[in-house]
């Protein structure tokens, strides 16, 4: 199978318009820059992840993992070793994966917005 076809085949499964490489790149930088405001604010927003089962640490290195093992998949494609449903498989399983790290993405950048709406409310009132 072909680099083309596989890009082919990702794009019609997973639904994304972006290749696998930069659709990782773009969920990891966000990841680490949610990771970093975070981190810099950690009070702020420590009880927001008391309940949370999963740290944005080990989001991202869940997130690395499922790169290199699709990248391992892509390699034995290439190389005719794994048939196209296999792939196809794991385009969709990689897809469904991608979607929900975007759905923690968007409640942690909800979070962060929150945040900053609470202190602007509370500089706002002590202007007053």
């Amino acid at each position: 199978m072909t680099e083309e076809k596989l890009l082919d085949m990702w794009q019609k499964i997973t639904g994304y318009v972006e290749d696998w490489e930069t659709k990782f790149s773009e969920i990891l930088d966000e990841l680490e820059s949610l990771n970093m405001v975070i981190e810099e604010e950690e009070e702020k927003y420590e009880e927001d992840f008391e309940d949370d089962e999963v740290s944005i640490e080990a989001l991202i290195e869940d997130v690395k993992m499922t790169r290199a093992n699709l990248r391992e998949v892509i390699k034995q494609a290439i190389s005719g070793e794994i048939s196209s449903i296999d792939v196809e498989e794991t385009f969709r399983s990689v897809g469904e994966f991608l979607r929900n790290v975007e759905e923690k993405i968007i409640k942690l950048r909800e979070m962060e917005d929150y945040q900053e709406f609470d202190e602007e409310d509370y500089y706002d009132e002590e202007d007053t």
